[in-house]
């Protein structure tokens, strides 16, 4: 940038005062740089944590409640349902009877 100097002021003056803003320009863009690098990438840490203790084979879930029915499609070889009384097994039934072909099962 030019800047016109008036005859009354001495050249070396003007180029002293665009150093020095040269020099804060500088000052201030350097700044701004490392505030974007500390603040761009965010700050993050990994935690260490120790391993999680698996037990393997897990145990099965205890069943408050004795399931005696089931209900399972005609073909298929796992149940799809358990129930505590045969009444709810035939709801069950009869709910699903459009898509599913099912017959309520009696555990011993």
């Amino acid at each position: 940038m030019w800047v016109q100097v008036p005859p009354s002021v001495p050249f070396k003056l003007n180029m002293k005062d665009q150093k020095r803003r040269k020099k804060h320009e500088v000052f201030l863009v350097f700044i701004v740089v490392i505030i974007a690098i500390l603040v761009g990438p965010g700050c993050t840490w990994t935690v260490l944590r120790t391993p999680m203790e698996l037990r393997i084979p897990q145990e099965p879930p205890t069943i408050k409640v004795d399931y005696r029915y089931y209900v399972i499609d005609e073909h298929s070889e796992t149940p799809d349902a358990y129930f505590a009384t045969k009444e709810e097994a035939e709801k069950y039934k009869v709910y699903f009877k459009e898509n599913h072909n099912y017959v309520v099962v009696q555990l011993q």
